[in-house]
């Protein structure tokens, strides 16, 4: 699967889980595939990609999470999901420093995209240690 998928059951083909991360308080947390369907499905909630982060809320209250199919048990994954998100995530804060300034946006911007990369690269690194 190349990009983000268009619904949650759409992870079942690449065997993955649901990273949410907090743009207010940096928190981190893989959330159960199978339960998050469930639950959603419970309260009938959409199960697409693009309407979930407005459904979830983070343990110190934000709205404003980040979401990141991630592909179970580092060791046994598969190498190219963690490498295309480290490219997008690089490419983002490319992006964000040649249009840096000192506005208030664009500061917020260039820190979510560098914990983007961070995150990224902790992924990557975890997966590399498996093997």
């Amino acid at each position: 699967m190349v990009g983000d998928p268009k619904s949650l059951t759409d992870l079942r083909k690449i065997e993955a889980g649901v990273q949410v991360t907090c743009r207010q308080c940096g928190r981190v947390k893989l959330l159960d595939r199978e339960q998050l369907i469930a639950d959603l499905v419970r309260r009938c909630r959409p199960l697409t990609w693009s309407t979930l982060p407005a459904q979830l809320r983070c343990a110190c209250g934000s709205k404003r999470v980040y979401l990141v199919a991630m592909p179970f048990a580092g060791r046994d994954g598969p190498l190219e999901p963690l490498v295309q998100r480290l490219v997008a995530a690089a490419d983002r804060m490319v992006a964000a420093l040649g249009r840096a300034s000192t506005a208030a946006p664009a500061l917020r911007e260039m820190a979510e995209a560098r914990m983007e990369f961070e995150q990224a690269k902790r992924a990557l690194l975890t997966w590399s240690e498996g093997r």
